[in-house]
């Protein structure tokens, strides 16, 4: 059993349906790297693995605990959708397409009250479970106005995790694994965006999870700096944390993964080794997908 197990993950956004049926299953101490397009549904896949975007269907089970579990009205929403795109090619003016919309939004409404309840019901299951399941974000989402080690201390003193000062020297030791204990006490404002990502990345650790997710950590990143933000993911992969990164990079997710993940439309098209990923697609899109990136 994996330490995180995705089964039939739903999301919709409007009359966009993004993600259609995910399954996965984490292992713990494997590095599993999510490629694919723009908007083929890998950042909102790790948003939603972390609940900050809560899925209109599916179960998420962490540790073999049941964090989250919803059943809606999905397929039908599905099938509307399908039909409702077919008849805007084939009829855009017709009645049936008129009645197939409102009943959509009739539907869609049903399905954002069960999601509503059920999100009240496990409001505290699902901030204990992000405690366990630290996100890096693209932006880095410091605080502008605290200082280094502020921003990394911050979510643990308030959560009641640890005390100050013992927060400010788990702090200051997690800086230097990154080489930035002497900007323990700076302003991010004076940081470089390999600094503020390195610091995002620390101040995820700081909440000791048992997993870390990595939205395309170096994709607002000037080129020299990536590296030095990729160098920190490697050290982490080597220590064994469980880690699931949405990347571009392609080298270094062939280098650092157990598994290779490759998205198009909404669902996980391949699955597997980097080997098997990068060196001998089998997928036509994949394919495709590989000639236009390499």
């Amino acid at each position: 059993m994996g330490i995180i197990e995705i089964k039939d993950l739903y999301k919709n956004y409007n009359n966009l349906q993004v993600l259609k049926g995910i399954d996965l299953e984490i292992n713990e101490g494997e590095v599993i790297s999510i490629i694919g397009s723009s908007g083929s549904g890998k950042s909102t896949l790790l948003r939603s693995i972390n609940l900050l975007e809560i899925p209109q269907n599916g179960t998420i089970t962490f540790d073999g605990k049941e964090i989250f579990s919803i059943s809606t009205n999905h397929l039908e929403i599905s099938n509307l959708l399908t039909e409702i795109e077919k008849l805007k090619v084939e009829d855009p003016k017709s009645l049936k397409l008129k009645e197939l919309e409102k009943k959509l939004k009739h539907e869609m409404k049903i399905q954002q009250k069960i999601t509503d309840k059920k999100v009240s019901m496990l409001e505290k299951n699902i901030n204990q479970y992000r405690q366990k399941v630290g996100m890096v974000f693209q932006h880095f989402n410091i605080f502008q106005n605290l200082s280094v080690i502020d921003n990394i201390t911050l979510a643990p003193v308030t959560l009641g995790l640890i005390e100050k000062e013992e927060a400010n020297k788990m702090a200051l030791e997690l800086l230097k694994r990154v080489n930035l204990e002497d900007k323990a006490y700076a302003k991010p404002s004076s940081l470089s965006g390999g600094q503020l990502q390195r610091i995002a990345i620390v101040r995820s650790l700081a909440m000791h999870p048992n997993v870390l997710l990595f939205d395309e950590p170096t994709s607002a990143l000037d080129p020299e700096m990536v590296k030095e933000v990729l160098n920190v993911i490697k050290e982490l992969a080597n220590q064994g944390m469980t880690m699931v990164i949405v990347t571009h990079e392609m080298g270094f997710a062939k280098e650092v993964s157990d598994k290779v993940i490759f998205m198009d439309g909404g669902k996980i098209k391949v699955m597997g080794t980097p080997e098997e990923v990068f060196d001998h697609p089998k997928d036509e899109r994949l394919v495709q997908f590989l000639n236009a990136v390499l």
